[in-house]
C-alpha cells in the first residue's frame, strides 16, 4: 500500500473514532449532571444534609455509572453546574415543579437506597 493510502486510511480511522469519543464524553457528562442535580434537589427541597459516608456511597455509584471517565477538575465543574441549575430552577419554579419532582424521583429510585443502612 502506498504511503498516501496509509495516511488517508489513518485519517479516516481517526475521524471515525473522535466523534464517538466526544459523544461518549457528552453522555458521561449528562449522566454525571443528572445525578448531581438529583442530589442537589434532595438537599435543597427536602433540607437534607449528607454526611461523608453518604457522599462517598453516592460518589462511588455515580463514578460507576460514568465508568470512571470524568477527571477530577471536570467533576468539580459539573457539580457546581448542577448546583447552580437546581438553585435557579427552585428559585424560578419552586420545589413542586415537574422538573424538580423528576430529579427527586431519580434520587429516591437510585441514590436513596445507597444511604439506607
Amino acid at each position: 500500500m502506498s504511503r498516501r493510502a496509509v495516511l488517508i486510511l489513518s485519517a479516516l480511522a481517526v475521524s471515525c473514532v473522535l466523534p464517538r469519543s466526544a459523544s461518549a464524553d457528552d453522555a458521561n457528562d449528562a449522566t454525571y449532571l443528572r445525578y448531581h442535580r438529583a442530589i442537589n434537589a434532595e438537599a435543597t427541597c427536602k433540607h437534607r444534609d449528607f454526611g461523608p459516608s453518604d457522599d462517598s456511597r453516592m460518589a462511588s455509584y455515580i463514578e460507576g455509572k460514568v465508568h470512571h471517565r470524568i477527571g477530577p477538575d471536570r467533576r468539580v465543574t459539573l457539580i457546581e453546574q448542577a448546583r447552580l441549575e437546581v438553585d435557579q430552577l427552585v428559585e424560578q419554579r419552586g420545589c413542586d415543579s415537574a422538573a424538580i419532582k423528576d430529579l427527586l424521583a431519580v434520587f429516591d429510585a437510585e441514590l436513596a437506597p445507597l444511604l439506607a443502612e
